[in-house]
């Protein structure tokens, strides 16, 4: 009896350890491009050298470089841990978790000798163990959070400091983070645990694996925010940084535009003014008949950049006209970033940005035309579409209840994936259970275009 109960045992140990197995895991070492990373800009400066990860942040208020893990299942346990030194004495530093954004999060973090463990929930700090002395070290402290049961367990180098209730996430993000000014390298980040499953169409295969489009459209310089014509036929996108842009090489983006023939796509050319100015320019969206343009941003009567928001050109005899602002209510976006969607009827445009009701950092929203060109407040998906993750790239079938979409909080195979949807009723917040466009559409990178170039995948 006891030779079974021990083998019994053993076998559970032995199925845990297996189920415990590493979902994310960083070490900055290799030529490939790490997902775990910041983007440089006026307050962060980040660079990988040595197999580190060097970040240095300016700025006043907690921010940190997360990797969404979608794939984690939060109701079983999971560790995340995390080898990390401050460079500039005074940063405030640690391990960030289970968190949407900065100002939704959990933190573990050090400064000098001491540790701190804070919750942080829509900017509101409330930290249950504040500065108090630990042994911590000046160099290398490794960071680590164990979720067993209900218990999360904080421990530093191996030596355990506190204990409290696992309450659940606010998100899957999980990274270093910085509560203020300060500098720090990064050795190494791994997450543990057990993988949710991937929720695959079942029925879709592809023909081919993805078609490069060819010189034509793409070129040294980057492009980007394909959208090719319901007809098949024609393709704008944006490019950045080429000379040809209306601002030159500073120029973030303009709009090309190129045809497709007999011999292929015809040489992409630069649409110029009024559609492209010294900003950034894209369109999001292209009218079945080819005649209306859904343009990011919003223009002045100079063909100037005003601010954020979006515009609509209509072709006419001599060209492209001035851009137009979509006059939405209660509009705003409290993201730096933007994309929208106009349905093959003109009626329904969606939206992906970050307002009040956002569950993560941002989500997919609908407006209806109203009529006299004014467009209802956006109207949030509801949860089975949006989650604590980044949703984007928001696409309408004609049918208008088919959505695609780019998300990095439903399980995938990396960050970002494609999704696929339908709405199942009129409320607009009804919908089915994602489902993921699979390998080669999705891989470990992120998808919301293929790569960073336009091509396109043909369905079986």
């Amino acid at each position: 009896m006891y030779k079974v109960i021990t083998v019994l045992l053993l076998l559970c140990c032995c199925q845990q350890l297996i189920a415990q197995g590493v979902i994310y895991q960083e070490s900055f070492e290799g030529t490939g491009e790490p997902l775990f990373r910041e983007v440089n800009n006026q307050y962060n400066q980040g660079e990988i050298k040595g197999g580190k990860y060097n970040w240095k942040y300016t700025g006043q208020n907690p921010h940190a470089i997360t990797y969404y893990c979608n794939q984690l299942n939060i109701s079983e346990n999971f560790t995340v841990e995390l080898r990390v030194r401050a460079q500039k004495s005074g940063s405030e530093y640690g391990l960030i978790w289970g968190g949407s954004r900065p100002q939704n999060a959990h933190y573990f973090l050090l400064k000098g000798r001491k540790y701190s463990i804070c919750e942080v929930v829509e900017g509101q700090v409330n930290c249950v163990v504040n500065q108090k002395p630990g042994k911590i070290k000046l160099d290398y402290n490794v960071l680590k959070i164990e979720k067993e049961g209900s218990q999360i367990h904080y421990l530093v180098n191996d030596q355990h400091l506190y204990s409290g209730i696992f309450n659940g996430v606010m998100g899957k993000a999980f990274g270093v983070a910085l509560w203020s000014t300060g500098t720090v390298q990064v050795d190494n980040f791994t997450i543990r645990g057990t993988k949710l499953s991937i929720n695959l169409e079942s029925e879709l295969s592809y023909v081919h694996p993805p078609e490069h489009l060819g010189a034509s459209i793409n070129t040294a310089y980057e492009e980007m925010t394909p959208v090719i014509t319901p007809n098949g036929k024609e393709i704008y996108f944006s490019r950045r940084s080429d000379p040809s842009n209306i601002g030159g090489t500073g120029d973030l983006q303009d709009v090309y535009y190129s045809k497709f023939g007999p011999d292929g796509w015809s040489k992409s050319v630069n649409l110029k003014r009024p559609i492209n100015n010294e900003g950034p320019n894209a369109v999001f969206s292209v009218s079945p008949d080819g005649n209306t343009l859904l343009l990011m941003n919003t223009y002045t009567p100079d063909g100037q950049q005003k601010g954020m928001g979006l515009s609509i050109s209509r072709k006419t005899s001599k060209g492209w006209a001035n851009p137009e602002d979509v006059k939405m209510r209660s509009f705003y976006n409290k993201s730096f970033y933007n994309e929208y969607f106009l349905s093959n009827d003109g009626k329904v445009i969606l939206l992906a940005v970050n307002r009040d009701d956002t569950y993560g950092s941002r989500d997919l929203y609908v407006s209806f035309a109203e009529g006299n060109d004014i467009w209802s407040a956006p109207k949030n998906l509801g949860n089975q579409i949006n989650t604590g993750g980044t949703e984007l790239s928001p696409f309408l079938a004609a049918d208008g209840k088919t959505l695609y979409f780019s998300s990095n909080g439903h399980p995938g195979y990396g960050r970002n994936d494609i999704f696929m949807s339908r709405r199942l009723d009129d409320s607009w917040t009804n919908w089915s259970i994602p489902t993921n466009l699979g390998e080669p559409i999705n891989s470990s990178l992120l998808q919301y275009t293929c790569g960073r170039r336009p091509c396109i995948f043909r369905k079986q």
